[in-house]
């Protein structure tokens, strides 16, 4: 007989839902972890016969899922970088692209937290403002967890030299861009006004149009707009409750979508009524929107955040050899009772919500635990704002 294969934990489920493939549901399976990463799907005994594991958990109750991915999260600058990270993660989220302007404290919390985050560094068009930046991306270069892309300011976004030096920077680096290019009616007449095209064409002009960039808005597009995003492989990060609170509009991702264009949702905004980062509540205002089913709701959570993100090949869905950064999803409450498999993906995309996540791990290590944060003193977060 051969010696089992040492694993860290084995976690066993009344559901699990993969995300690849997409609609998939698996009834009372259990997951392998071993060092950090998943090591296999299974039927639990088939699984203790061939693993040789440390720990058992057993959620009888729960769908396991992969971690949300939010495409860009806008940290309160009035409370903790902690209170921010602590409020993510209890929401289910285990990878994000972070906007804050405390971004060394930032980046110190990820690094300590081994949460997979993207800081964006701002990019302003004074050539001479970079310093800390160059400083921290040397510092973090090797670093697993903490990753930065540029995010131009506004006046750095409207000045074509600054757009330019950034690319040659991106390019230099091989640094993702994000950019904010709400595009709503009053932009777009400005930009026509300035530079004689529209915001889409000036970013082509620029070569700013191309794989590594995100967009994010894109809420007033026309043909020819669709057209040359659909050219360039950039991804499209829509923040639904941010741009219907602020432009009365959204983003059309079913449009996006159809055009093979990477779509992914953000929690957006920072203010104090829009920091919930609830990804499930995004995910599904994005999709009753664009006519999307409950399956395609819970990938736009997790894998297409992970795809925008270029993070697709470490998190994002429950295959081997990705990270497991994982949460469970209570399915046994009065809102998100089950009566049949096939309907778990319609409970989670429809009736849960951020409050029906008890469990979260991140590298298999377990830091939301029956709701209780392993990770923070909730309590001293909570005085302390």
């Amino acid at each position: 007989m051969q010696p089992k294969v040492p694993a860290d934990l084995l976690i066993c489920a009344r559901w699990i839902v993969p995300v690849e493939p997409s609609g998939a549901v698996l009834e009372n399976q259990a997951i392998v972890i071993a060092d950090g990463r998943i090591a296999a799907l299974g039927e639990r005994e088939a699984l203790l016969d061939e693993y040789a594991v440390a720990e058992i958990q057993v959620r009888s109750t729960h769908a396991l899922l992969p971690g949300f991915v939010d495409a860009a999260a806008y940290f309160d600058a009035r409370l903790s970088v902690n209170h921010a990270l602590a409020e993510s993660l209890r929401a289910g989220t285990t990878s994000l692209a972070a906007y804050d302007g405390r971004i060394a404290e930032l980046a110190r919390a990820v690094a300590s937290l081994r949460q997979r985050v993207i800081i964006a560094l701002p990019f302003a068009a004074d050539a001479g403002s970079a310093a800390q930046s160059e400083r921290l991306w040397d510092e973090y270069r090797a670093d697993p967890y903490v990753a930065f892309c540029f995010a131009p300011d506004s006046a750095a976004l409207n000045d074509d030299a600054a757009l330019t030096r950034l690319r040659s920077i991106a390019d230099e680096l091989d640094a993702p861009i994000a950019l904010s290019a709400h595009l709503d009616q009053l932009e777009i007449d400005a930009c026509l006004r300035a530079h004689r095209t529209r915001p889409i064409g000036r970013l082509d002009r620029l070569g700013l149009l191309r794989p590594g960039v995100m967009l994010q808005g894109m809420i007033a597009l026309e043909a020819q707009d669709l057209e040359r995003v659909a050219r360039s492989s950039v991804a499209v990060a829509a923040r639904p409750s941010s741009d219907l609170r602020r432009f009365h509009a959204h983003a059309p991702l079913s449009e996006l979508a159809a055009r093979g264009i990477t779509i992914a949702v953000a929690t957006g905004n920072g203010s104090s009524t829009m920091r919930s980062f609830d990804m499930l509540a995004e995910a599904r205002l994005a999709g009753l929107l664009n006519h999307f089913s409950a399956a395609r709701i819970l990938e736009l959570a997790t894998l297409d955040g992970a795809r925008a993100l270029g993070l697709a090949a470490a998190v994002g869905s429950m295959q081997p050899g990705k990270f497991a950064d994982l949460i469970a999803v209570d399915l046994a409450t009065l809102a998100t009772q089950v009566r049949r498999t096939e309907d778990v993906p319609e409970v989670l995309a429809f009736a849960a919500t951020r409050g029906e996540v008890t469990d979260v791990w991140l590298g298999g290590r377990p830091v939301v635990h029956h709701g209780r944060s392993l990770a923070f003193d909730e309590e001293t977060l909570l005085h302390r704002s």
